[in-house]
């Protein structure tokens, strides 16, 4: 038996959770002998899983219910995971993405710029920038997004980062200088 777990009291009266690995040795008749086991105290062990699962439970819960966009892409492009304000800013389930290209959602004339910024976040950088994408509809969004590498040790696993939805400010920057392009041609007359 390997890795078998229990729950053992102690003399005060506490409580220890064990791992047990053991074996039992027969005699030539193949009749038991006896048994060599180890146990281990996981408690401690235990108690750290227990608590990074509800660490890691508390962090996906304020991701998901974030009111910007998160997304996670691995070192081979494939989108890994996005939250729910991701699927409603680019009008795509996570069914539709998860596991496909990043260039799925990127416009044909900016795919090297995109390009670009994923392999300089898989080589270590953080990155802030402003970039067009395309939503489900075919209509193209405006978004401020920042993509940083996701590291184990020093090893660079995949990219995330966060994006906001800025088309109604473009819109609005664009009106403003028309309206203004306007009244400086106005002036001029």
């Amino acid at each position: 038996t390997q890795g078998a777990e229990f729950t053992m009291v102690r003399k005060d009266g506490s409580a220890v959770l064990i791992s047990l690995d053991g074996r039992a040795a027969r005699d030539l008749d193949g009749g038991f002998k006896q048994s060599h086991c180890i146990l281990h105290d996981i408690t401690e062990r235990k108690r750290a899983e227990d608590a990074l699962r509800e660490s890691d439970e508390r962090f996906r819960g304020i991701i998901e219910n974030a009111p910007f966009g998160y997304y996670r892409v691995g070192k081979d492009g494939l989108w890994q995971c996005v939250n729910a304000t991701w699927e409603r800013m680019h009008g795509l389930s996570r069914e539709q993405v998860v596991g496909k290209s990043f260039e799925i959602t990127q416009p044909k004339d900016s795919m090297e710029q995109a390009r670009e910024y994923i392999e300089r976040a898989l080589a270590g950088e953080a990155i802030t920038a402003e970039f067009g994408r395309v939503r489900a509809d075919g209509t193209i969004g405006h978004h401020s997004f920042n993509i940083q590498p996701v590291k184990h040790g020093k090893e660079i696993l995949a990219i995330e980062g966060f994006i906001n939805d800025i088309s109604e400010r473009k819109q609005a920057d664009e009106a403003l200088r028309a309206s203004e392009a306007r009244q400086i041609g106005r002036a001029h007359v």
